[in-house]
């Protein structure tokens, strides 16, 4: 939804297929959603301005079965990398991701309860994306229920 500039933007033809198996549409519009990889830079910033010392992650279970999955960890222009996220949607309209691929999982984590129970893959993603964000993740939701959370008590970010 919505316009401007959207840096980690999947092609069309993959977010169509991710729109369609997520059921990701306007739930008044119908319009469809716009998609895209992690943005780590973005969040990173988001977390630094809300004063948040953890994190929740959502929807890990919907990454089951996509194959392998990109993080953006920086932004390039001119062969030039940053890693600070630009609140001006004219510098944010010319960068170009740079991508940390971390190897995706088939495992059904719907039903997992306990952080330890997830598939390796699973767990270097949530560790990777921490360790990006500087701030620990807490929770991990692995489900639209209730129950579908789990809570994270081992730490590796780095100081906890």
């Amino acid at each position: 939804m919505g316009s401007g500039p959207f840096v980690t933007e999947f092609a069309e033809e993959r977010a169509d297929a991710l729109r369609r198996k997520w059921g990701e549409y306007g739930s008044t519009t119908n319009r469809p959603r716009r998609l895209g990889a992690f943005d780590a830079v973005a969040t990173r910033y988001g977390v630094r301005m809300q004063g948040a010392d953890e994190v929740a992650m959502t929807n890990l279970d919907q990454l089951t079965g996509t194959g392998e999955l990109q993080v953006c960890t920086g932004y390039e222009r001119d062969g030039t990398v940053v890693t600070e996220f630009s609140t001006s949607p004219a510098v944010l309209s010319r960068m170009k991701p740079v991508y940390r691929t971390f190897e995706g999982w088939d495992e059904d984590i719907s039903r997992i309860r306990r952080y330890d129970e997830l598939p390796p893959a699973a767990r270097a993603y949530v560790e990777g994306i921490q360790d990006l964000l500087g701030a620990p993740v807490s929770y991990v939701s692995v489900g639209s229920h209730r129950d579908a959370l789990i809570t994270v008590t081992t730490r590796t970010h780095e100081g906890n």
